[in-house]
């Protein structure tokens, strides 16, 4: 693990796993983490989905904010 915001740290975890550079990583969120840091759009679904099912195992598949390095 590392911190996504990092991209010498996601670098460092592409080549610890080899993993192909199109193959992005995940973002996981501690509890109360704000998921429209990381995300461009966080939709009214999104949010419902939110509030239904964390804290626990739900995945979200978002755009990624202008603010995140492209890492």
């Amino acid at each position: 693990g590392g911190d996504a915001a990092n991209p010498e740290a996601v670098a460092r975890i592409y080549a610890a796993k080899g993993r192909p550079a199109n193959h992005p990583v995940i973002v996981h969120l501690p509890p109360g983490g704000d998921p429209g840091y990381w995300a461009d759009e966080l939709p009214d679904d999104a949010h419902a989905l939110i509030e239904a099912f964390w804290p626990g195992p739900l995945t979200l598949i978002l755009k990624r904010h202008a603010r995140i390095p492209d890492a």
